[in-house]
């Protein structure tokens, strides 16, 4: 069929926008925007599918790209919209044939009862027949049974294979269980219902069906590997490593052998395996297309680049561009080789599409993605944590992948782990953080993330930044707008009245009207403690500690008590005491800015007490950077700004 003179030129139809779409996608083919081409069809097919002059076009978009898979689809798509249209069916028998479905080609034609049709459409239908039917024959040969069975179950096989490639798998496996009544150690069909399985969250299924493929054909390399990603992405890691070597035994020089086993070896993390097994390949000699040849290069190329040898992987990425230079992966590690230590993601085989099954993505990502319009950060962290919970896979995956992928998947862990606060996975981010793997930024990220979710103090760890171990301050707690308490009018008024008196230096009225306040509200600690602050300023240290202590005492949680005994301990030479006592406000989730100024003080002249000027100085840069306009800042002029890193 030809297909361009068919090409749509603004016919009518019903919708007006699809008309202006069919238009554009008219226009791209004629400029050779294959690929944009394709897409913009694509999209349209999927909301479209019954109008044939959209798969007209996806047909010549796709074989202008060399997209046979896509080619045969929308090509069975159309046939489906114009039975009676001789052209298109013997169109689709043609490519049944070229793509190995002899028995699909012979039903297809066979079917082809058209009045009309001309001497040579008959001629070319008969010729499509009879170099089906020889095809046939030859399969057929390793059926053992008669020949009308053999093309009913070729048919059923070869209608399982197109469900597959359209990813219609629960219709696959429909047809799948039934064909296995009829031949039931047939092992492509065991493979295909693995994979079906799969791919509908059946994974026991999925095992059980690759593992019967295994043990029909023990040489069968595709089912191994299948074996070995599935048991992977399950998290079941020590079981994958298992089945690995078990592909040490097939032949790695054949080409349908040697990119699939490359793939498992590099999934698992075995990278001087996936080494060795390149060395043995003789690459010019092999028949094999270049889209293959380019991900055995960046097999072997992210192998050596995660083993060091940087040198050689930028040369064996320069290979994989060679052969195909629209290839992804070997393009964004190259373009990572060239960036600075601190920006450097590393060496990575896969994306996350490929790290892990995409159900699993798109259970999260689905879900998150409402919960996200709703900005409820509690719900989406309830959500989070029945994720991790209902899928247990994701600790031992973290653990395996976070030191060697890239960077979206890491993404995807620390937003589980910041959520979740899983303990594996908090695990699995603090050895990531601790790493030299990943952007500078992004292990920051994995640390704060484990602080935050884990309720650990806010203290120091080592980190690598551009290249070097430093140590960087991290804060499991939010600073927040201050919030005022409220008491009833007289205790306001009271307390106005002290401040006045306090801000005219009248001490003595100022005491006075506090002692008041104080014996409204006996049990309010903020009354009690701002008692101190007028003792302070009187002179009476001694009276002042009092307050403070009592206070601490009786109202163990208030925020400036627990400030004011780390004061007194670090004003007597207590450092370690003073220390001790700031303990519990390092774990807090929230603190307010007033009190977060008070608590970044107390840390520095602790810090500069025990000559952790370093400490000191991140303690100094983390206040700077809540409250830069902070008129307190100017306290420590040891910090000059170019002593200070930006955050």
């Amino acid at each position: 069929m030809n297909t361009k003179s068919k090409r749509f030129k603004g016919r009518k139809t019903a919708h007006a926008s699809l008309n202006d779409q069919l238009m554009e996608a008219g226009d791209l083919l004629e400029r050779q925007n294959w690929q944009e081409a394709r897409t913009l069809l694509e999209n349209l097919s999927a909301n479209h599918p019954k109008v044939a002059a959209v798969w007209e076009l996806l047909i010549e978009a796709c074989a202008s790209l060399n997209d046979v898979q896509g080619s045969l689809l929308a090509v069975e798509r159309l046939a489906a919209l114009k039975p009676a249209n001789f052209d298109i069916q013997l169109t689709l028998g043609r490519a049944y044939l070229q793509q190995r479905y002899p028995a699909l080609a012979i039903k297809t034609l066979e079917n082809l009862l058209i009045p009309g049709a001309s001497a040579e459409q008959k001629k070319d239908a008969g010729r499509i027949l009879e170099e089906s039917q020889i095809e046939l024959n030859q399969i057929l040969k390793f059926y053992d049974l008669s020949e009308a069975e053999g093309y009913e179950i070729e048919l059923r096989i070869e209608h399982l294979d197109r469900l597959m490639d359209m990813g219609e798998f629960r219709k696959a496996i429909q047809v799948g269980e039934a064909l296995l009544k009829r031949c039931p150690d047939f092992a492509p069909v065991h493979g295909q219902l693995g994979i079906a399985y799969w791919k509908v969250g059946r994974s026991v299924d999925a095992i059980r069906s690759i593992g019967k493929v295994v043990s029909l054909e023990p040489e069968n390399v595709q089912a191994t590997v299948e074996m070995v990603k599935y048991l992977f992405w399950m998290g079941k890691i020590e079981e994958s490593c298992q089945w690995v070597n078990k592909l040490s035994g097939f032949q790695f020089g054949i080409p349908e052998n040697s990119l699939p086993i490359l793939e498992a070896l590099s999934l698992i993390g075995d990278h001087q395996e996936v080494l060795q097994v390149f060395n043995k390949l003789d690459l010019d000699s092999m028949e094999i297309d270049k889209v293959s040849k380019a991900n055995i290069f960046h097999f072997a190329a992210a192998a050596s680049a995660i083993s060091g040898d940087i040198r050689q992987a930028r040369i064996l990425w320069e290979q994989s561009i060679k052969n195909d230079p629209t290839f992804e992966l070997a393009n964004m590690n190259m373009a990572d080789l060239d960036k600075s230590v601190g920006e450097k993601n590393g060496p990575f085989a896969f994306t996350i599409m490929q790290w892990m099954p995409k159900a699993l993505i798109n259970d999260y990502f689905g879900p998150l993605q409402k919960l996200a319009d709703q900005k409820n950060v509690t719900l989406i962290a309830r959500f989070t944590q029945r994720f991790v919970k209902t899928h247990p896979e994701i600790v031992p995956l973290s653990v395996s992948i976070l030191p060697r992928c890239d960077e979206e998947t890491r993404e995807f862990f620390i937003m589980l782990g910041g959520s979740s606060g899983e303990p594996g996975l908090m695990d699995a981010l603090l050895d990531f953080s601790r790493g030299q793997a990943g952007r500078d930024q992004l292990r920051l990220e994995a640390a704060r993330a484990v602080w935050y979710a884990s309720n650990l103090p806010a203290g120091f760890e080592s980190i690598w930044l551009e290249g070097k171990l430093q140590e960087v301050l991290l804060l499991g707690f939010d600073v927040t707008g201050d919030r005022q308490r409220t008491h009833n009018k007289k205790t306001e008024n009271l307390l106005s009245s002290a401040r006045k008196a306090l801000d005219e230096w009248d001490l003595s009225q100022a005491e006075a009207m506090q002692l008041q306040a104080i014996a409204l509200n006996p049990d309010a600690a903020d009354i009690q403690y701002n008692l101190a602050g007028i003792y302070s300023r009187q002179g009476k240290q001694s009276q002042a500690e009092a307050v403070i202590e009592e206070v601490y005492r009786r109202f163990p949680d208030y925020f400036y008590g627990i400030a004011g005994m780390a004061q007194i301990h670090w004003q007597h030479g207590e450092v370690d005491k003073a220390e001790a006592c700031l303990e519990p406000l390092l774990r807090r989730k929230s603190i307010q800015r007033k009190e977060f100024d008070v608590l970044c003080t107390l840390c520095i002249d602790i810090n500069l007490a025990r000559r952790k000027v370093t400490r000191a100085r991140a303690w100094y840069q983390a206040w700077r950077t809540v409250d830069p306009q902070n008129p307190r800042l100017v306290m420590y002029p040891q910090f000059t700004e170019s002593d200070i890193d930006p955050v």
